[in-house]
């Protein structure tokens, strides 16, 4: 079976039913139009990107899981600071025995913090070398399997369109004051509307992703600029620096400055 994908390969594993792979990517990299010949699973673990297909997007922060089924066609564009996927591919045998359980066979995606935490764990496995490190490995890779299974449900690839009109306003600008009421008057829909969309997109609540994408321009602006802390801290929407700082170090486990060296 093909087990390669675009991207710089930084470790190649099999254990139990999968062959494991982890590839990086460079930031503002952009992956033309492509197919994979196996079906497999993309877990992205550190940054993010969009995938495009059809004509149509999705934004993949970490903890997002892709399916990407046989021959479907699909393009990338990574975030300025890059990332990393963890790739896993069942191997025929097992696939065959349970396609009609997981959608191997159509392309879907999930997202949460719990498949971002599976997937660290995973990696950490990966990069062990004692006799338990294959069982354990295959172990979360059937949890990972088993939390999209018990989620939500996958969320189709691309928006509708007064979500993509909530999603565009707040990129816009992450700082602006954007309440429930507002954003619902704008897309058109009730603001129940709106938090259930925006739970079954994102499988968190509309605070979680502003903030989510307020934290995103604020890394990026540390990285990319040499804006004093204080300035990006309100540019991005934050009381203060020092609420800033808390923040920034839950999300990424590192203070700001210290990206900076």
């Amino acid at each position: 079976m093909a087990t390669h994908t675009l991207g710089r390969l930084t470790l190649k594993r099999e254990a139990g039913p999968f062959i494991f792979s982890v590839t990086a990517y460079r930031g503002d990299t952009v992956l033309p139009p492509h197919q994979h010949r196996d079906a497999y699973l993309c877990l992205a673990l550190r940054g993010e990107f969009e995938e495009r297909a059809d004509g149509r997007q999705l934004l993949c922060p970490s903890g997002t899981l892709l399916a990407h089924p046989p021959g479907r066609t699909h393009e990338n564009r990574f975030g300025s600071q890059g990332a990393a996927c963890l790739n896993i591919f069942p191997q025929p045998a097992w696939l065959d025995a349970h396609l009609r359980r997981f959608p191997f066979g159509a392309e879907a995606s999930w997202a949460s913090r719990r498949l971002e935490a599976l997937g660290q764990g995973l990696l950490k496995e990966l990069h062990t070398e004692d006799a338990a490190a294959s069982l354990a490995a295959e172990s979360l890779a059937l949890e990972i399997l088993a939390e999209a299974l018990r989620s939500e449900g996958p969320r189709g690839l691309g928006h509708p369109a007064w979500l993509s009109r909530v999603i565009d306003l707040i990129e816009a600008d992450p700082s602006a004051p954007l309440g429930l009421s507002e954003l619902a008057g704008a897309a058109g829909v009730s603001p129940g509307h709106l938090a259930r969309g925006i739970r079954a997109r994102f499988h968190m609540s509309l605070g979680a992703y502003v903030r989510e994408r307020r934290l995103a321009r604020a890394r990026d602006l540390v990285l990319r600029s040499r804006q004093p802390l204080t300035r990006i801290a309100a540019l991005t929407g934050f009381y203060d620096q020092s609420h800033f700082n808390r923040a920034f170090k839950a999300r990424f486990g590192v203070a700001p400055s210290a990206l900076r060296g």
